[in-house]
């Protein structure tokens, strides 16, 4: 009886030998080409991180763009308020002067109705 449990003993290492054998060789092959995905998921990983990247750098150019021209906006907008001041200053001015003429008018013809009146 020892003989036959030594027999398929024997016979259990040999298959166990053989599958050992068709395994490392399956994993032998395997160390050529990767088991999971995981280069091409690290390659699509970068990628997506470098046109992340691209994105973000476009982004930050656009937001410098942009702040120059509201940069633009606002000296153009003080150059605006400025001239707008004098203007208002002029219009001052003016009025003040035309409610002066006014006032000369008014005077003028009150003189010369008094100046009819004595005349």
């Amino acid at each position: 009886m020892s003989d036959s449990e030594n027999y398929t003993t024997d016979e259990g290492k040999r298959r166990r030998e053989s599958l050992d054998k068709e395994m490392t060789g399956i994993f032998n092959k395997s160390k050529k080409t990767p088991r999971t995905p995981s280069k091409t998921v690290k390659t699509k990983k970068t990628e997506k991180i470098d046109k992340i990247m691209e994105l973000m750098t476009g982004a930050l150019q656009e937001l410098k763009e942009i702040r120059k021209i509201q940069q633009e906006y606002r000296n153009e907008m003080k150059g605006l308020k400025q001239e707008n001041e004098l203007i208002k200053q002029q219009n001052a001015k003016i009025k003040q002067s035309n409610e002066k003429m006014q006032k000369e008018i008014k005077w003028n013809k009150s003189k010369k109705i008094k100046n009819e009146i004595t005349s």
